[in-house]
């Protein structure tokens, strides 16, 4: 009984051998893979210690809640969370006239000065001049 049973493991295990890519040895561009990770500082008690932004987010990948530890308020680490996961769309000035950009996911917003309007704050608003010429028909002197 043992010898059929030995002479069927050997011949799968002879076959495993000489199909393709059933190679006991890996190459070395593979080899090198496995070792090839992102760092972790999983330290003793490192649920303990106070966040700290390099540790959490620089030497490896965090997420919003690991940021939320580090900044301890939603507003701030949704301010750092936008640039960290997709970039700063500010960082080219987008905003013109004087206006303030607020970055966010994949968007930016621009807050104009009064007198501005548009995406970017690019267009002079109408509703000034329109507003003027109003005033001067209702004054009593005709805006004089």
């Amino acid at each position: 009984m043992a010898g059929p049973l030995c002479l069927v493991l050997l011949g799968t295990s002879l076959a495993g051998l000489l199909l393709p890519g059933g190679s006991v040895f890996l190459s070395p561009e593979r080899a090198s893979s496995v070792l090839g990770r992102v760092r972790r500082a999983n330290s003793f008690l490192e649920e303990m210690k106070k966040g700290n932004l390099e540790r959490e987010c620089m030497e490896e990948t965090c997420s919003f809640e690991e940021a939320r530890e580090v900044f301890e308020d939603t507003a701030k680490t949704t301010e750092f969370w936008n640039k960290y996961k997709d970039g700063d769309q500010c960082e080219s000035g987008p905003c013109q006239n004087e206006g303030q950009c607020r970055d966010g996911l994949g968007e930016y917003t621009c807050t104009c000065l009064e007198g501005y309007e548009g995406k970017n704050c690019e267009l002079f608003a109408l509703t000034l001049i329109f507003s003027l010429q109003l005033f001067r028909h209702q004054s009593p002197n005709g805006g004089m």
